[in-house]
């Protein structure tokens, strides 16, 4: 395209452009060569997609559980079964009540969090969590320099990217503001409210608007980035919020009921996800190596097919 600044393609663009023109029965050998070829690439890249939405869910599944059940949750009952915490045999709230506590566990009396340990509490976020909120910097703070903005953009997985971050000037101004390293970070509004990230970053920061810091002298840093990642909880705080539309977090969210565990106990729920995680990452980041290489597989192989490279007629 011959535009200066919005490409568009024109019909004169398109005049300009040589074309292969194989003969008509080449070209019907092409297409079906290819249609085969492409089926085939795209079932195995449905199936590693498949694959790796599974491997997602089935992380999130083992987060909930560990977080709200304990790493006790995986032994078997009395029964030498898994644990029915679903009550999928029907019982009526007595009954599974008692069988609940021969497994070791208890009402919390908070429909979202379900069961928990006997030897768990509950109590609500506030009485052990605060959250420092963000500066609404201005059109004029901003500057090329070395002191990045981190905005809702930048939590990304349960880290913060700066790829892509403003840079603001004059950040003594704002030193109130600035993330240092294992603070925890969590988006207030968006569509992406509740996600949370640590900063694990050498570079200097600062927080924007809507994003606040989650601080507690009771709870690990770690251990409040895996409850923060709870879909359940997300639900919940959508709800205090009373939120319908955009969502946008406020400090009713920290009204949540929350479960109170020594720092003994979080530690070790922290060393198994941490391990488990790292597991359920590795296999995603091998799928998404598959599935790169069979996309670029797909691309070359048409290209190759098209432009001649390859025959696929005598």
């Amino acid at each position: 395209s011959t535009e200066s600044t919005q490409k568009n393609i024109g019909m004169k663009d398109i005049e300009l452009i040589y074309n292969l023109c194989p003969s008509l029965p080449e070209q019907k050998a092409i297409s079906l060569f290819l249609d085969k070829k492409t089926g085939l690439i795209d079932k195995k890249l449905e199936i590693l997609k498949e694959r790796k939405k599974l491997i997602l869910e089935l992380e999130k599944s083992v987060i909930n559980q560990i977080v709200t059940k304990g790493l006790q949750s995986f032994d078997l009952d009395m029964n030498g079964e898994k644990i029915d915490f679903n009550n999928d045999k029907e019982l009526n709230k007595a009954d599974f009540d008692s069988y609940m506590n021969e497994c070791g566990y208890k009402d919390s009396g908070v429909e979202w969090i379900g069961y928990i340990c006997n030897g768990w509490k509950i109590s609500r976020l506030k009485d052990d969590v605060k959250l420092f909120h963000g500066y609404s910097f201005k059109e004029e703070d901003m500057g090329y320099s070395n002191d990045y903005l981190i905005k809702i953009t930048q939590i990304q997985r349960n880290k913060i990217d700066l790829s892509k971050a403003l840079t603001i000037k004059k950040s003594n101004q704002f030193k109130k503001y600035r993330v240092v390293i294992n603070d925890l970070l969590i988006a207030l509004s968006g569509a992406t409210s509740g996600k949370t990230g640590i900063y694990n970053l050498k570079e200097n920061s600062f927080l924007n608007q809507r994003v606040a810091k989650i601080e507690s002298k009771k709870y690990s840093i770690k251990y409040l980035n895996y409850f923060f990642s709870l879909s359940s909880l997300t639900k919940q705080m959508y709800i205090e919020s009373n939120i319908t539309a955009q969502p946008n977090f406020t400090n009713k969210i920290l009204d949540i009921y929350n479960i109170n565990i020594s720092k003994l106990e979080q530690n070790k729920i922290v060393s198994y996800l941490d391990k488990k995680t790292s597991q359920f990452k590795s296999q995603v980041s091998n799928i998404d190596k598959e599935i790169e290489l069979l996309e670029e597989f797909r691309k070359t192989t048409i290209n190759e097919v098209v432009t001649g490279k390859i025959k696929v007629v005598k």
